[in-house]
């Protein structure tokens, strides 16, 4: 083998080792896409099934995907596959019709394609359903009741709150008690008048008999 062959196989050797060390770094230069999520299930709304034919969508951040309902309520295969790891804990929210789904998951990096599509329910509350805001109905007007005059007071008079009886205590003396005084004095009275008029006759026999 001459020199200029083992030139040659030597030039060669390293052009295919450089582009291989290029083609490798490529490969780990380009990022994967994460694994899917795959759902299916039934759609509810206000608990009966969702129309055939609506549009489900999954929304994980700016990204969307969507399915048709089938009848019953049913859709399948709706997956979620953004396309890099920057959507990773992001929620993954489910709209029908203007609606949101009360469900909710978070995009999660994995190891493999995650399942979800036996039986995932989704339930959407319309707008017809929350429940409205209560009409206050006016109670009846209530008449006031008309206040009624009173008849007039009679203020009471010194003489109408004086009774006059006859066996009223004068002086805090009942009548047994002012007659029986009575009779006391009369008593007196005859006694000192006898007394004055006995001493006046002796007064006037003693006179009389220095005479």
């Amino acid at each position: 083998m001459s020199w200029l062959s083992l030139v040659l196989r030597s030039a060669l050797l390293g052009f295919l080792m450089a582009v291989g060390a290029l083609t490798v770094q490529a490969v780990e230069a380009q990022e994967l896409p994460p694994f899917p999520y795959l759902y299916g299930g039934v759609a509810l709304v206000d608990g009966a099934p969702a129309a055939s034919g609506a549009v489900l969508t999954v929304r994980v951040g700016d990204w969307s995907n969507g399915v048709t309902i089938q009848q019953g309520g049913a859709y399948a295969n709706l997956m979620v596959a953004p396309p890099d790891k920057s959507y990773y804990l992001k929620p993954i929210t489910f709209e029908l019709n203007g609606m949101t789904a009360q469900e909710e998951d978070v995009f999660l990096p994995g190891a493999g394609p995650t399942f979800k599509d036996r039986g995932y329910v989704l339930h959407f509350v319309s707008q017809t359903d929350v429940t409205a805001t209560p009409t206050v109905v006016p109670s009846p007007a209530v008449a006031l009741n008309t206040p009624t005059a009173l008849p007039a007071t009679v203020e009471p008079t010194a003489t109408s709150l004086v009774e006059v009886r006859s066996d009223a205590p004068v002086w805090g003396l009942s009548v047994g008690s002012l007659a029986l005084v009575g009779l006391v004095l009369v008593v007196l009275s005859l006694t000192v008048g006898g007394v004055v008029f006995v001493g006046l006759a002796v007064v006037w026999n003693s006179r009389r008999r220095r005479r």
